[in-house]
């Protein structure tokens, strides 16, 4: 039944060759990993101290060394989730150089409050494995020795997410919301010496208030930058809208805004949104026009955004998408579990049971 399931899963990642080797971090599990595409799975995190996964970050030039942001900033929100507990706070990354055996805590973020920092996304530099970002309520902290030390990138503000220009170890990306307005942010210096620029056209277009901002870059064209806006859930205006850059996100056009994506219903033609909880986008490593994203359901567009189709066999609540890059299936992470399709979402195969 893949409307059932066993937990909540927050984040994915990929081993960058091998196929059969994905990275699950849970809400309150730890992190988990699978060498055999999903039909077994082992905890690699029994014994740390906060086993929120918030981010996933391998060295390409070295797998056995893993970092993992902790903290799960997905329930940091009023309402169901958080006033009931399910919160976890997060106590920083920790690295592990023997495949996940141990792990040891880096260094402070500094300035960080600890009793209320919760994480979003880890990105690992592109050609320096040494250089790290993790995306927190508190701002992007960065690492250039491998989490010895981290200082401030960019901050204050929640900042949801981060993601380099394909083939470009320079130009980067970043979202942020304060006070229910969207920032996109670009830096052509790696994100490093308060290099980040928000005077951008987008800013001026993004339909505020706006609750969440994630980003897609497309493997195939450099150029490509989607936006995927989600809006309050205060009725209307759920799904604040698509935006695209073919140009490396100096300017973007919207795509469209309906239907709304974001929802329940198969038409999208509810007004549900729950995008400070669920939000995620992927784009196919080899066509940038192939878009899946993820709200409470999941939905596909093969032009850029312009028309979508649901794609909804799944447990609700969509918090991760990704195509692997090593056979480019797509994987997706939820409030039941893990699963792959190998047609763009038409179906879903579950990978939960030995969680």
């Amino acid at each position: 039944n893949t409307t059932s399931g066993i937990g909540r899963v927050d984040r994915l990642a990929f081993h960058p060759t091998d196929p059969d080797i994905v990275y699950a971090g849970t809400t309150a599990g730890g992190l988990w990993r699978t060498t055999d595409a999903g039909t077994n799975w082992s905890s690699l995190s029994p014994n740390i101290s906060s086993p929120a996964i918030s981010g996933i970050a391998i060295d390409p030039g070295n797998t056995n060394i893993l970092y993992i942001l902790t903290g799960d900033g997905d329930s940091n929100i009023s309402g169901l989730v958080e006033d009931f507990g399910y919160m976890r706070l997060s106590i920083g990354v920790l690295k592990s150089t023997n495949g996940g055996s141990t792990w040891q805590k880096t260094g402070d973020f500094p300035g960080a409050n600890y009793n209320s920092l919760v994480g979003y996304r880890l990105i690992m530099h592109p050609s320096s494995s040494q250089i790290l970002y993790a995306c927190t309520n508190q701002g992007i902290f960065v690492t250039i020795n491998g989490g010895t030390s981290w200082s401030l990138s960019i901050g204050p503000g929640r900042f949801y997410d981060m993601a380099f220009q394909p083939g470009s170890g320079s130009v980067c990306y970043a979202t942020s919301i304060r006070n229910n307005r969207a920032s996109f942010w670009k830096s052509t210096s790696s994100g490093l010496f308060n290099s980040w620029d928000s005077t951008l056209t987008i800013n001026n277009q993004i339909n505020n208030p706006t609750d969440r901002v994630e980003i897609a870059v497309a493997a195939s064209n450099a150029s490509i930058v989607y936006l995927l806006c989600g809006g309050i859930p205060v009725g209307g205006n759920a799904f604040k809208g698509l935006y695209r850059s073919t140009n490396s996100g100096t300017s973007f056009t919207l795509q469209g805004n309906s239907p709304n994506i974001l929802g329940r219903a198969s038409d999208g033609l509810d007004s549900a949104t729950q995008a400070s909880y669920d939000l995620a986008i992927a784009v196919d490593n080899n066509t940038s026009a192939t878009v899946v994203t993820g709200g409470v359901r999941c939905w596909r567009s093969l032009n850029s955004g312009s028309s979508w189709a649901y794609r909804g066999s799944h447990h609700e609540d969509v918090h991760d998408l990704g195509f692997h890059p090593a056979d480019n299936k797509l994987w997706m992470a939820n409030d039941g579990g893990v699963y792959s399709s190998t047609d763009n979402g038409a179906t879903w195969t579950s990978h939960f049971n030995t969680m």
